[in-house]
């Protein structure tokens, strides 16, 4: 017999997801600064994981169709930031608002 036979698991508390209003998002991207300004609205606006977004290279912008390419994603390994595959080792397209 297992020790833990019978016991009661408790419930898994699922988190609902939050997201920021728009007059929320250009209140922060006011605050950080130009430097930090374009971040703030591809994380807020484009669904797309942090280090995504560090990974993202001028030729995964395509301006004409609103629309970036996660091919990569990028970790602080030891302190350096190492890039590599996604998360799911897949690439795909994020729309991103026209002005």
């Amino acid at each position: 017999m297992i020790p833990a036979d019978g016991a009661k698991l408790p419930k898994i508390k699922i988190n609902e997801t939050s997201h920021l209003t728009p007059a929320e998002v250009e209140s922060i991207a006011d605050r950080v600064g130009d430097e930090y300004e374009t971040p703030v609205y591809v994380l807020a606006y484009c669904a797309i994981r942090a280090g995504e977004a560090v990974a993202l290279r001028r030729k995964n912008v395509n301006i004409v169709r609103s629309e970036l390419r996660i091919m990569e994603s990028s970790t602080e390994i030891n302190g350096r930031i190492e890039v590599g595959a996604t998360k799911n080792r897949r690439s795909r397209t994020s729309p991103f608002p026209s002005s």
